[in-house]
């Protein structure tokens, strides 16, 4: 009895302890958005009154696109970020073969969103970037090397 016990409590304890998003990731995560113009940006219905180019914004982990409406004086976007699964739910491949996966499933801390998000607000599509584009100046060389972190 007492070894079926001990059992019970290790394999208890190995579920509890492979849930790396959970344990791992916080409630919350950052993005960084970065315009073009001077805007305004509405996030998750909360208008941020500051007109600049570039802001952090704070938002709460979701399964759920996250809706950004960026705007100023001539026009408005309207974005829906994806979000993706973060590192530290694939990360529960490595440990107790994926079980931490099960548990992480229904955890919104499982998802994450990307940390950089550029609008250029001279296309006309409702679109973003996740990085932001070189500047038309080096389009005449023919040999750039360009690295992303």
């Amino acid at each position: 009895m007492k070894i079926h016990l001990t059992v019970l409590y290790l394999v208890t304890l190995a579920l509890v302890l492979s849930s790396c998003a959970t344990i791992l990731n916080s409630r919350k995560t950052t993005l960084n958005v970065y315009t073009n113009q001077p805007t305004q940006l509405i996030v998750a219905n909360d208008t941020l009154k500051n007109t600049i180019t570039s802001r952090t914004i704070t938002v709460d982990r979701n399964k759920n696109e996250l809706k950004m409406v960026i705007f100023n004086d001539s026009l408005q976007k309207t974005l829906n970020i994806k979000p993706f699964s973060s590192l530290a739910y694939w990360a529960n491949l490595g440990f107790y073969y994926g079980i931490g996966m099960l548990i992480d499933r229904n955890n919104p801390k499982r998802y994450g969103y990307p940390k950089m998000v550029y609008v250029d607000l001279e296309d006309n599509r409702n679109e973003y970037l996740i990085y932001i584009p070189i500047n038309s100046v080096h389009d005449n060389y023919l040999n750039i090397l360009k690295f992303t972190p």
